[in-house]
């Protein structure tokens, strides 16, 4: 099973979730999982993004160059359609690689952190809220 479940959770539209399953990916299920966020930006608009990494493991230097690279790629799309991102994080140590991974490969509109999908969905209304 893939690091990343799919179909994506829309049912709370204008907020989108997608979880992380804990499982370890590949690069054909990554490819997979970029396909299925192409399809996610052509479908949705004005929508905050929230990755609930839960369960998530460490990701191989491959995956995240290959998403550093499809983040450029899809750069203007992402700031056309997405009103920001929230990463739900465990714990502090996972929260201080993903900000410095994120100080290296910046993210193309603006993200926040928290520690439970509560605290990700009021942090999604503020986003909202400030995007009208």
């Amino acid at each position: 099973m893939a690091q990343f479940s799919f179909p994506y959770d829309a049912s709370k539209y204008p907020v989108i979730t997608i979880t992380m399953t804990g499982e370890e990916v590949t690069i054909d299920e990554f490819e997979m999982y970029l396909k299925d966020m192409e399809d996610l930006y052509h479908k949705y608009e004005q929508f905050v993004l929230v990755f609930d990494a839960t369960k998530a493991k460490y990701t191989s230097g491959d995956i995240r160059a290959r998403q550093a690279k499809w983040i450029k790629e899809n750069d203007s799309k992402i700031k056309e359609r997405c009103t920001g991102m929230i990463y739900v994080l465990p714990n502090v140590m996972i929260e201080m690689v993903f900000k410095c991974i994120v100080a290296f490969s910046p993210l193309p509109v603006r993200y926040s952190t928290c520690r439970s999908m509560d605290a990700a969905m009021k942090e999604a209304e503020k986003f909202l809220l400030v995007s009208k």
